[in-house]
């Protein structure tokens, strides 16, 4: 994913929670879903050298790969789904009004 801005990046979710090696720009959301080198890899936005060779390293590193795909489901599943989500927004919402 070599966004130069994300919102939050449902794609990438998607891909954690299918098992999907994945190279993305360290921008917006991505950063927030990509844990560098645990489930992904992060490269500078704007860099096609640094996302080349992200690319190739995930392409050759069977090893790699595994531990990516190996990341459990559930961490994604739990992280983002539409309870969570409420959740986090209703927290953010009481804070800001000082109701912590």
């Amino acid at each position: 994913m070599p966004s130069l801005q994300e919102a939050f990046g449902g794609v990438a979710v998607e891909a954690l929670a299918c098992g999907v090696p994945l190279v993305a720009s360290n921008v917006g959301g991505l950063k927030e879903i990509i844990e560098h080198e645990a489930n992904g890899l992060l490269v500078q936005p704007g860099n096609p050298q640094q996302l080349a060779q992200a690319i190739q390293r995930v392409l050759m590193d069977a090893a790699l790969c595994q531990k990516f795909r190996e990341q459990d489901p559930r961490t994604i599943e739990t992280r983002f789904n539409l309870e969570s989500a409420r959740d986090r927004l209703v927290d953010l919402y009481r804070r800001l009004q000082g109701d912590s």
